[in-house]
């Protein structure tokens, strides 16, 4: 550390806790309490808002803030940083033999391109406005409380969802604990939730690939689908992977709604006119979705004001500045 420290004398400020533990339960109980953002808000209106260091899952951290930072870290991608990922998540996550992260972001980023482009949208708008419906008169209509972050993880097969939901819990908590793997530890349950999560997994996966096989899959070209028949440069399958982000984004709009009735009086003025011009029974398509301008920038600074994604791993492959702060070679963030 002295070392360090008379190398880089400009090192972001910041706390870093106790020996090892650092200042991990103090993140926990904020995000335990809905308010991970309260951990990181605090650091920067007493340290700096742009970037502080920290000791997380066991690993000294310098924390980039707001939108400044993260065009700062995805614009020097491979430049300045490169992905990482903490000794934790490894094991929670293990990758496949001699295959690298970089190795699984770039063929996840393949599988997923033409997914999302609009052309493939249009397919599944129909879709998704009929599975919405069955959900809505299934778990929403009379009643008087919602709990809205566990329902809508249900949306397309509840039972389904049910089951991986509690380990899914489980091992997200997990993935933000100390890497101590001793029984009563949430890395110990986180552990246990994962191998869970992923016999099921491989489960939906053998059955979507025995649909593929069997040709009876030539209309459903979903993420998976696409996931399943990606290969990488040595014609090695993706394996399976999974995300909570999607109800973490619903349930922000959601709230934000209920909190903020003029903006929910127009969402509902302009679905309606949508609703005004079908026929009885039409469902939607992707010409209603694209008239849905004021609904897409709620929904997007529902997820600026509260990003699904709480954040990501990088590291420091060469020295810079930024903020009027050092960043030696092999930080992490």
């Amino acid at each position: 550390m002295l070392h360090t420290r008379n190398n880089n004398p400009n090192l972001p400020p910041g706390n870093l806790g106790l020996p090892f533990i650092g200042e991990n339960f103090k993140f926990m109980t904020d995000s335990k309490k809905g308010q991970p953002e309260k951990f990181i808000f605090e650091r920067m209106s007493r340290f700096s808002p742009l970037v502080f260091k920290t000791s997380l899952l066991g690993e000294t951290t310098m924390v980039f803030c707001g939108p400044q930072g993260h065009k700062f870290l995805f614009s020097n991608e491979n430049k300045l940083v490169n992905s990482w990922v903490p000794n934790s998540v490894n094991k929670l996550i293990p990758l496949e033999d001699n295959e690298t992260l970089e190795e699984r972001s770039k063929l996840l980023r393949k599988s997923i391109v033409d997914v999302i482009r609009p052309e493939s949208f249009s397919r599944y708008a129909n879709v998704m406005d009929k599975v919405a419906q069955r959900h809505f008169e299934m778990s929403w209509e009379g009643k008087e409380q919602v709990h809205v972050h566990p329902l809508s993880k249900s949306i397309d097969d509840p039972e389904e969802v049910a089951r991986l939901s509690d380990p899914f819990e489980t091992f997200a908590y997990g993935l933000f604990s100390l890497p101590i793997d001793v029984p009563g530890t949430c890395f110990r349950r986180g552990l246990k939730a994962s191998k869970i999560i992923r016999q099921q997994l491989r489960e939906i996966v053998r059955q979507r690939n025995k649909e593929i096989i069997e040709n009876r899959e030539t209309q459903k070209q979903d993420i998976l689908s696409y996931m399943l028949s990606c290969v990488d440069e040595n014609g090695e399958h993706m394996s399976e992977t999974s995300y909570d982000t999607a109800s973490a984004a619903i349930t922000a709009i959601v709230k934000y709604l209920a909190e903020l009735p003029h903006v929910y009086d127009q969402v509902y003025k302009e679905q309606m006119k949508i609703l005004r011009s079908k026929r009885e029974g039409e469902l939607l398509n992707w010409g209603d979705i694209q008239k849905m301008h004021y609904s897409w920038n709620v929904t997007c600074e529902a997820m600026r004001l509260a990003s699904p994604a709480q954040g990501f791993y990088k590291v420091a492959i060469a020295d810079f500045d930024y903020g009027g702060f050092s960043i030696p070679k092999g930080s992490k963030g």
